[in-house]
């Protein structure tokens, strides 16, 4: 223990000293005695060093006033095995000694000591000495009792910020597993509805996974942020969930549909919003739903919009659905290659121009209709 923790409080702030005395003359020990004691100090004196060391150590002083020439043990040596006794080693230690040479003072000094008076001495000079040194000692033990504090009190709040941490760490985790079993679920119910719309159309295979990634192929060539990607990609599976309402005769007709019938296979865009719903987190889908048959140039369904009327995602899904419509078979159609499909796109052939997409998607779709060929490839059931 530190010589500052055995110092209680009521001791740091008292202005009576506890001083223990060593040397070896009664005489001269009896009158520092008597000094130090009418000063209002409680003092402890000893002819030996041993007897001081037991003393100090059942109850460590705040200064000791140490003889150097004493028999068995001399000032030096009580002095370096106080020093190295982690109770007492704080307690400052001063030499009253006959001995004038330098040398004797500088041994002092090594000895761990922090002054060396010489003998015959003034009182004053002593009493001022030792008032100076105790001092100074409570102030460096009043530092270390803060300094301790201070260590604990930021131990104690380090383990406290610790266990918190891997407290959240746990949360976080927790959060995430379940925000992935959501995501997941969420991912599986879209995908649900999006075959469930393909049963009332002529077998597509995964056409619904393919505008999905074509979608997402077109958007990060525009440089859209990461989220919409992600987001297209899986809600434009959505696009033909209002077909739902449509009867399946109607798509698999062979032959030109009626103005009724072609009515009715209009309306599945509307269907498709009221299936998604006003659902935040679907929006993106219900937008795809409505709008993935408007044309730029005004002429698509169901409104009629034109231009940056069509929101971004419309206009995406728009060229990703023409492009996998062309390359797979239907009862009126056979499937085009990718070459073909890209011709019809960007040239035209009549029933399709390049009007009707948006000239910064078309683009996009050149750009990467490699990429284009090689996931319908990959996706082609």
């Amino acid at each position: 223990m530190r010589y500052m923790s055995t110092l209680t409080e009521h001791r740091l702030k008292s202005n009576k000293s506890r001083i223990i005395v060593v040397d070896d003359e009664p005489e001269v020990l009896e009158i520092l005695k008597l000094m130090l004691f009418h000063s209002g100090n409680e003092v402890i004196s000893f002819t030996n060093g041993a007897a001081a060391l037991d003393a100090a150590e059942r109850e460590p002083p705040d200064i000791i006033l140490l003889d150097i020439t004493m028999p068995e043990m001399n000032g030096f040596q009580v002095c370096e095995r106080i020093k190295q006794n982690s109770k007492l080693k704080d307690i400052p230690v001063i030499f009253l000694s006959g001995l004038n040479a330098a040398d004797n003072k500088l041994n002092g000094f090594r000895a761990g000591g922090v002054d060396y008076i010489t003998k015959p001495y003034n009182f004053d000079e002593v009493q001022a000495r030792v008032g100076t040194h105790i001092k100074l000692g409570r102030a460096e033990a009043l530092l270390r009792q803060q300094k301790e504090h201070l260590e604990r009190t930021v131990l104690e709040r380090t383990a406290e910020l610790q266990k918190d941490i891997e407290e959240r760490k746990l949360v976080e985790v927790k959060l995430a597993q379940q925000i992935m079993a959501t995501e997941e679920a969420f991912s599986y119910t879209v995908h649900a509805l999006g075959r469930a719309a393909e049963a009332n159309d002529e077998d597509t295979g995964n056409h619904i996974l393919r505008v999905g990634e074509f979608c997402a192929i077109i958007a990060l060539q525009l440089g859209l942020d990461d989220d919409f990607v992600r987001a297209i990609s899986l809600q434009a599976i959505l696009h033909d969930v209002g077909k739902l309402h449509t009867h399946p005769d109607i798509f698999k007709k062979n032959g030109k549909l009626t103005d009724d019938e072609f009515t009715k296979m209009k309306n599945h865009t509307f269907a498709g919003t009221m299936i998604i719903g006003n659902n935040e987190k679907l929006s993106l889908g219900c937008s795809i739903a409505l709008t993935h048959h408007e044309k730029w140039d005004g002429s698509g369904y169901p409104c009629g919009l034109a231009g940056k009327q069509i929101p971004i995602e419309g206009r995406i899904t728009a060229i990703a659905d023409i492009y996998d419509a062309l390359r797979s078979p239907r009862t009126y159609k056979e499937a085009f290659d990718h070459d073909k499909a890209f011709s019809i796109i960007t040239e035209g052939d009549g029933r399709t121009v390049p009007a009707h997409f948006d000239p910064e998607v078309l683009d996009a779709f050149k750009k990467t209709s490699a990429q284009f060929a090689k996931a319908y490839e990959r996706l082609k059931g």
